[in-house]
């Protein structure tokens, strides 16, 4: 028998306002683009070893587009008893757009499952683009089907042990790297589909944020295209916490930058 899961209630998040004015539109457009970065930061938090030893934490990012900052990303990790985690982000506006937008809110509530981490519900709750977009998941292991509402429309799929939702991949991610890996590929349900994601090591790096320097392990996607580059540099002495995340284009670098960590 499956374990009753608390709902996550999609009116407790965050909305959207529009705002006025050449600057605030441009400023919008900017911050708009962060809902790209926003599923590459989700890869990379920590682990510990494996599985049952994830810790809690809470993790704060400052966010810039052009070295401007427009914004923060707050992850948490918590346990709620036996085998039983809720993993959680928020992304909020500051400065310009604080008064304008308000950013986007999820949630997972995962369990431990011998070495490995598997999801049970997802819930999301996303505003940045102008109008409510909604989701969540149901993940049945025993029957082997996955089924969510993304805007309204049902969705189902079968269960393939690679599959996460959103949130819980990236912890999947960690469990790989800890296990020394080099390749990591995955398959996230999403927007009433299967997306798959690969990243490979490509090195090793030093970095410089507000949090501290950092010896680092660097981290590609493997695109397709060769339009957008992005780049993870996850320290090791932080159970491979991401202290900074890039994405480029070809007129727009986008850059989170770890701001503080609690509970490593």
């Amino acid at each position: 028998m499956e374990e009753k899961v608390p709902v996550f209630e999609p009116s407790s998040c965050l909305d959207f306002r529009d705002g006025e004015g050449l600057y605030a539109k441009k400023s919008i457009n900017y911050w708009l683009s962060f809902s790209m970065l926003y599923f590459f930061l989700l890869l990379f938090f920590p682990m510990i070893g494996n599985a049952a030893g994830l810790p809690s934490f809470h993790a704060n990012y400052e966010l810039r587009v052009n070295g401007m900052v427009l914004g923060e990303t707050i992850f948490e990790l918590s346990k709620e008893g036996g085998n039983r985690l809720i993993f959680t982000h928020s992304t909020r506006p500051t400065g310009i757009l604080a008064g304008i937008d308000r950013g986007r809110k999820d949630r997972s509530i995962l369990i431990l499952h011998e070495d490995s981490l598997r999801p049970v519900e997802f819930q999301g709750f996303n505003t940045l683009r102008g109008k409510p977009r909604e989701g969540s998941l149901h993940f049945n292991w025993s029957a082997g089907t996955v089924e969510g509402i993304w805007n309204n429309q049902p969705w189902r799929a079968d269960l393939k042990e690679t599959f996460h939702d959103p949130l819980s991949y990236q912890l999947a991610i960690m469990l790989d790297l800890a296990k020394g890996k080099k390749n990591l590929h995955y398959l996230i349900a999403e927007d009433a589909r299967i997306k798959s994601y690969h990243f490979r090591i490509t090195g090793n790096e030093s970095r410089k944020t507000i949090a501290g320097a950092f010896d680092t392990v660097r981290v590609e996607r493997v695109q397709d295209s060769d339009k957008r580059h992005t780049i993870l540099w996850c320290a090791p002495t932080l159970s491979y916490l991401p202290v900074q995340v890039e994405q480029q284009d070809a007129k727009t670098n986008y850059l989170m930058v770890l701001r503080k960590v609690e509970g490593l």
